[in-house]
């Protein structure tokens, strides 16, 4: 929904600052840049989830054992904190492995304590 919504950035900022769509006193719905920044960063984490849950929903094709790999290089890999990271992707990557490891009980040494192994 969010990478839509950036895809039509110049027409959904055309509408809302038109007033004849919208009323003169309705002047402040367009999304300031702050939050057009944001949405952008949020879109680039949750891309690859996209992917992991597709997979993991597969109806034919579901395999637990593949799981773990694939939590494990997300968590190395795309939600690793980078330096150039802003703080909203900071945050977010932070939240993110933190809600995965405690839903799925992921420990960081080898995995060795978890059910799903």
């Amino acid at each position: 929904m969010l990478e839509r919504l950036l895809e039509q950035r110049c027409p959904v900022t055309a509408v809302l600052s038109d007033h004849s769509y919208t009323g003169k006193n309705e002047c402040n719905l367009d999304l300031t840049t702050a939050q057009w920044n944001m949405a952008e960063d949020i879109s680039n984490v949750l891309k690859p989830m996209v992917t992991l849950t597709e997979l993991l929903s597969e109806e034919d094709n579901a395999s637990l054992s593949v799981t773990i790999t694939m939590l494990a290089n997300l968590k190395r890999g795309h939600l690793a904190i980078a330096e150039d990271d802003s703080p909203t992707t900071k945050s977010l990557k932070a939240k993110l492995v933190e809600k995965i490891y405690h839903r799925w009980q992921i420990k960081d040494r080898l995995f060795e304590s978890s059910l799903y192994i």
